[in-house]
């Protein structure tokens, strides 16, 4: 055993860690799409599955953020950030009560949002304009705290809150990651206080895990320079389709 959990379970934990920091690394996103559902087939439940995939973004996002600081506007995401982390709040305490009744429900909604996720990021094409009105800032914020709380999974909205901006690609993924590495780290906080010992030995182990994490972001970005990116984004989206499908039925079976 290691921090609770059963060596063939760290070593499961340990690959899709890995291989989930190659497909945000090669493709621009899936960590967390990845790694959730393949961590509760591992035996993780729904708070440990967050606590890893969260740990494994907070790295490459204040990295990020870092190598693109020049794009960051703060003074303009106080606000949506605000929103974030007061839905993350109600996000978290749903998958409380989620939990507390039926996990495997919270393991189907996962799998769930994977689906959506991927038709939403696949589908999208809003008309780029200089800002977005209130109103729907408030919705997609919302629903990104809400979603990242209760499954870990809330970046579709916050992506497609800001490819609606006329925005360079330096800008987009500056912002997602600003608004998205504090909403994390207080995600993480909110898992620790509300589900206890389980989540923070599920902290400790990522922090061991983080090796793994850096090792598949640089597999993934040499894998990125070799093969079309076209052709690697079919297949990540096939892979994550079938994930998110089997997360629903295999309850049911």
């Amino acid at each position: 055993m290691l921090l609770g959990q059963p060596l063939s379970a760290v070593v499961a934990a340990a690959a899709i860690v890995a291989a989930a920091s190659a497909l945000q690394a090669t493709i621009g996103f899936g960590l967390a799409l990845l790694a959730i559902p393949l961590l509760h087939l591992s035996g993780f439940a729904p708070p440990e599955a967050i606590a890893i995939s969260s740990s494994a973004m907070l790295v490459q996002m204040a990295n990020g953020v870092l190598r693109l600081r020049a794009w960051v506007r703060p003074q303009e995401l106080l606000w949506p950030l605000a929103v974030v982390m007061a839905a993350l709040v109600a996000g978290v305490l749903a998958l409380r009560a989620v939990v507390a009744v039926r996990p495997e429900l919270a393991r189907q909604a996962a799998g769930a949002v994977v689906l959506l996720a991927l038709l939403a990021l696949a589908l999208r094409r809003p008309a780029p304009r200089r800002r977005v009105a209130a109103p729907w800032t408030v919705l997609a914020m919302g629903a990104s705290g809400l979603l990242a709380g209760s499954t870990g999974m809330g970046g579709a909205p916050l992506a497609l809150w800001t490819y609606a901006h006329r925005w360079p690609p330096e800008r987009v993924r500056a912002t997602i990651w600003t608004i998205a590495l504090p909403a994390t780290a207080m995600l993480l906080g909110l898992l620790a206080v509300t589900f206890g010992a389980s989540v923070i030995r599920a902290l400790g182990l990522a922090a061991l895990l983080s090796p793994c994490a850096l090792a598949g972001s640089n597999a993934g970005l040499a894998l990125a320079r070799r093969l079309p990116a076209v052709r690697l984004r079919a297949a990540a989206f096939a892979a994550l389709a079938a994930l998110g499908a089997s997360a629903i039925i295999r309850p049911l079976l």
